[in-house]
């Protein structure tokens, strides 16, 4: 499909008017793309205020509509861009191509991993910048939108179209809802390559995507007093059981495998008071690897160490009712890769080097995860600068070389996007 449409996008172009697609040394000496390279530099200062008032705008999981109007609105003041919200609040920013061209996706997700109410107040010195999610990835929707204005305001012609995205849901349990539903859209038709923007980094191109499946695990039982219906099954032992048992199966599974997993409880909870027996136990769980094979399996050996905790518990029992559990799915991301011999691995790897970066390939389950699923190359790259503490309290960003990484991330896009010479 993608090739088909790639060549509908050929035939549609208007060749008297566009030169042929630069190399990346005609892009570097492209004036056009010297003046990008002099916005992104001049720019630097606006865009980091930017990101100061944007971290102050909460974006939970599931509350992310606050900062994607507050992004809406900036896109906006840019001209040339088919600016929309989607159904699942997707901030989108169409820049077009030649008609009926393919497009080339270049996204950053807009949510964090902290709950409504976190105090969030951006603490600015020496160029770095502390407060919750300020690095991750509010610097990534920054960057985005260095780089649309940088190609806007230089006025880069592309053969294929752009569109910029800002998504909601790749943090926690979002499952990447975001980039799922740009994918299910009737636009994805068209998309021939997706570029994520997440990560500190500057070598790192991440080209395999880290799948996950996720569990919340509910177990109910007749509680009680804790002395006088002392013998009623109890949840938390039932769960402690679990845990211990998936624990030593999942161990079991990762010696016998070559490749990489992991697996951990995350979250607990349950019970009323230290001297009852609680009458409901829950926990949620995160398995990852690259490898579908062994993603399946740790998913075996925990629903197998479910069942068995949950037999044991109830035939101990003395009174009381049996335990019942509920097992349900809160996340799966895919996992797969993009082929190494893509034209957009190559061509990232050129470009880094070119920039004097040392690109290295790995793993990380990022937006990109759905797109790779789908066969659709893409890969996730830095949104530059220093991150410390991601996902913590004192989490900061620091302005430190960044003008290069956002260079590398313009040479990709526009080498995907085929920017080309007018003629005049």
């Amino acid at each position: 499909m993608y090739r088909f449409l790639k060549a509908l996008a050929g035939l549609a172009l208007t060749t008297a008017a566009i030169a042929e697609p630069l190399s990346i040394v005609e892009m570097t000496d492209s004036a056009t793309v010297r003046e990008a390279y002099h916005v992104l530099e001049q720019q630097r200062s606006d865009v980091n205020d930017w990101m100061v008032a944007l971290t102050e705008v909460p974006a939970p999981p599931f509350g992310e509509s606050p900062r994607a109007a507050n992004i809406a609105s900036k896109f906006a003041e840019l001209p040339g861009l088919e600016i929309s919200i989607d159904d699942v609040g997707n901030v989108l920013a169409l820049r077009p191509g030649a008609p009926d061209a393919a497009i080339v996706v270049i996204a950053a997700h807009m949510d964090t991993v902290f709950p409504a109410g976190t105090e969030i107040d951006v603490a600015v010195s020496d160029n770095v910048f502390a407060a919750p999610g300020v690095g991750d990835n509010t610097r990534g929707v920054a960057m985005l939108y260095a780089l649309m204005r940088a190609v806007t305001l230089a006025q880069i012609e592309t053969e294929k179209a752009i569109l910029f995205v800002a998504t909601v849901g790749e943090e926690g349990l979002g499952d990447l809802r975001g980039t799922k539903h740009l994918l299910a859209s009737p636009l994805a038709e068209r998309f021939d390559a997706l570029i994520a923007i997440d990560g500190s980094n500057p070598n790192l191109i991440v080209s395999t995507a880290v799948g996950s499946r996720r569990f919340r695990v509910t177990i109910r039982g007749s509680g009680g007093h804790s002395w006088g219906d002392f013998g009623h099954a109890n949840p938390h032992h039932a769960l402690a059981s679990i845990i211990t048992q998936f624990t030593a199966n999942a161990d079991a599974v990762l010696a016998a495998q070559p490749s990489k997993g992991s697996y951990s409880v995350g979250r607990i909870g349950g019970g009323t008071a230290v001297n009852a027996i609680p009458f409901e136990s829950w926990m949620e769980v995160d398995m990852r690897s690259a490898d579908p094979v062994l993603l399946v399996a740790l998913e075996t050996a925990f629903r197998q160490s479910v069942v068995a905790a949950i037999d044991v518990a109830n035939q101990r029992r003395v009174g009381g009712q049996a335990l019942s559990v509920d097992l349900v799915s809160v996340g799966a991301r895919p996992a797969g890769s993009t082929p190494l011999d893509s034209l957009l691995i190559r061509r990232a790897l050129t470009i880094w080097r070119s920039l004097g970066l040392e690109p290295v390939l790995t793993a990380s389950s990022t937006d990109a995860n759905a797109a790779m699923a789908v066969g659709l190359p893409a890969v996730t790259i830095s949104r530059g600068g220093i991150s410390v503490g991601a996902h913590g309290l004192q989490e900061s960003w620091t302005d430190h070389d960044t003008l290069r990484s956002e260079q590398a991330a313009l040479l990709l896009l526009l080498m995907m996007s085929d920017a080309r010479q007018v003629q005049r």
